[in-house]
């Protein structure tokens, strides 16, 4: 099992860094789904590393800090737009749509800091309101970002119903995919 979790979070980490390196070429879609591939690669690397006690080790790397559920939403939201919206355009404003994700990333690395070389005992989730912006939040906005993608695929259905037909409806989900 855990060969296998570590192969699935390579391919995944090298699947991101391809998606995310296509940015360069302009290709903004990529990048928010390389993003989403990311943040899953990273939690089957934190199984994996949870199953051979990684965190217990010194002198470790933290890489889970860097897996912020709050990314998913933004990257969902703006893959969704891209997808479904031909004159949707990224701007600078799309992307404070990651400043939650940003904060928490610094205040887990602070703390990460802080108690591995400070030996101070912080705890993020003991403090309730982090629990929920972090832990709680980010399924139900993964949800309602979900739910606007699905409304901007139905109103694409319309404006494109006319020039296809009703054999052809469900390649309309190829859309959103690709």
């Amino acid at each position: 099992m855990q060969t296998f979790l570590i192969i699935a979070a390579g391919q995944g980490l090298l699947l991101s860094l391809g998606l995310i390196s296509s940015v360069f070429y302009k290709r903004w879609s990529n990048l928010f789904l390389g993003l989403i591939v990311l943040i899953f690669s990273l939690e089957i690397l934190n199984t994996w590393a949870l199953q051979i006690r990684y965190h217990e080790q010194e002198g470790i790397f933290p890489f889970w800090v860097f897996s912020s559920y709050l990314i998913i939403p933004a990257a969902l939201f703006l893959f969704g737009k891209l997808n479904t919206k031909p004159q949707f355009k990224i701007t600078r404003k799309h992307f404070l749509l990651f400043l939650p994700a940003i904060i928490e990333i610094f205040s887990e690395i602070g703390v990460f800091i802080a108690n591995e070389y400070y030996g101070q005992l912080y705890n993020l989730f003991a403090i309730p309101i982090w629990f929920f912006f972090t832990e709680i939040l980010p399924p139900f906005s993964i949800l309602f970002a979900i739910i606007i993608a699905m409304i901007d695929l139905r109103n694409l259905r319309k404006q494109t119903k006319a020039f296809i037909g009703k054999k052809q409806d469900w390649h309309l989900v190829k859309v959103a995919v690709i």
